[in-house]
């Protein structure tokens, strides 16, 4: 498939095929629904108007939590500009998480939006009950969400001290 002519849908049967349709998330809930809320947050943020993005958001977990590595969504044929963001939301086994984050905040606005909604869905209210997440980590989801929100890199530090080592 050429990149200019993958779309969402492109995006969410690829994932849905790397992460496996029957994938659940820490509150036995179908993982899709995280990809799917995600996806909207970031539609809804940037106007409905940048594909791309919402493409990102959707696959914003898929190297980081299956063995697909970037060149694959490059093969695939996701643009320049998705692999990119994709590279930029994923965390490293043993990377700093504010070295990560850092690194979302400089890939620019587009990134941090994503990785905003992200965390603000990882601390929403129900998903967080299932989850059992306390009160520190849904307030560090939070604290992560709006410094994304603000370019705060100062506020990271504050989302770090929160959510503490496992982030």
């Amino acid at each position: 498939m050429d990149a200019m002519t993958l779309n969402a849908n492109d995006a969410m049967r690829f994932a849905l095929e790397a992460m496996g349709v029957d994938r659940l998330d820490r509150g036995d809930m179908p993982y899709v629904r995280h990809l799917m809320a995600v996806a909207s947050a970031v539609d809804r943020e940037l106007g409905f108007l940048d594909d791309e993005a919402v493409q990102a958001a959707i696959l914003h977990d898929v190297i980081e939590d299956t063995p697909v590595a970037l060149e694959q969504l490059r093969a695939a044929g996701f643009s320049d500009r998705v692999v990119g963001l994709v590279d930029a939301l994923t965390h490293r086994p043993g990377e700093d998480k504010l070295i990560y984050w850092q690194r979302i905040l400089h890939h620019g606005q587009v990134a941090r939006t994503i990785k905003a909604a992200d965390a603000r869905h990882n601390g929403s209210g129900q998903r967080a009950a299932l989850a059992g997440l306390p009160p520190r980590r849904v307030d560090g989801y939070r604290a992560l969400a709006t410094a994304m929100e603000n370019n705060d890199l100062q506020a990271l530090g504050h989302a770090a001290r929160l959510l503490g080592p496992a982030a």
